[in-house]
């Protein structure tokens, strides 16, 4: 049976999600136990892309990281590409993935969550899990439009451009997202007040 989990926001509203270990069994129980450690509690989403995802479990609202903690330990990347084959869960709208560096083996405590479908993730990073009703994904989506997107800066191209990343330019969006960061402090960041494991 799958384990369930509710993302707690500060500002009230939740995201449910259900866990799929059958897909990516070491990063499930990664996951499940940062969460038991109460790691995520007070972290916020620091990266958020409009019509992409929305990414969190790095960063404190002051832009410190956490990415440093003992229990944030590297991981094994269950994806195809990294030779886990049996991680056929497609980044589709809803998907919980794990966020990682240009090492396959990189990923700590960050996660990110589909706003929208994005195939070209597909085997390259560990999907692990999704969104359990339409309210959930609708939380996700109204975060997705939200502060870190206004604020976003790209080094080297026009701010103008950060607000409209996709333009129909696939190496020019490819070229965005490698280069995407966002400042800290932000308005109205989206604060995680826990994350917990949902009760059957």
């Amino acid at each position: 049976m799958a384990e369930r989990i509710v993302i707690r926001l500060t500002d009230g509203r939740e995201i449910r999600l259900a866990l799929c270990p059958e897909y990516a069994p070491e990063t499930v129980a990664h996951f499940v136990e940062l969460v038991k450690r109460g790691y995520y509690t007070g972290l916020c989403f620091h990266r958020v892309i409009n019509g992409f995802m929305i990414q969190g479990g790095g960063f404190r609202v002051d832009g410190n990281t956490v990415s440093d903690a003992p229990e944030a330990r590297a991981i094994r990347g269950e994806f195809a590409s990294n030779g886990c084959k049996t991680n056929t869960l497609k980044h589709e709208a809803g998907v919980i993935s794990m966020a990682r560096t240009q090492d396959k083996n990189s990923a700590t405590g960050q996660f990110f969550i589909m706003t929208d479908a994005a195939p070209h993730l597909d085997g390259d990073y560990a999907a692990f899990g999704k969104v359990e009703d339409p309210e959930s994904l609708a939380v996700v989506r109204a975060i997705g439009k939200g502060a870190t997107y206004r604020t976003a800066r790209v080094r080297g191209m026009p701010y103008e451009y950060a607000q409209n990343p996709y333009r129909g330019n696939a190496r020019m969006e490819q070229y965005y997202m490698s280069q995407l960061f966002s400042d800290f402090p932000y308005p109205d960041p989206v604060v995680i007040a826990e994350i917990v494991i949902a009760a059957d």
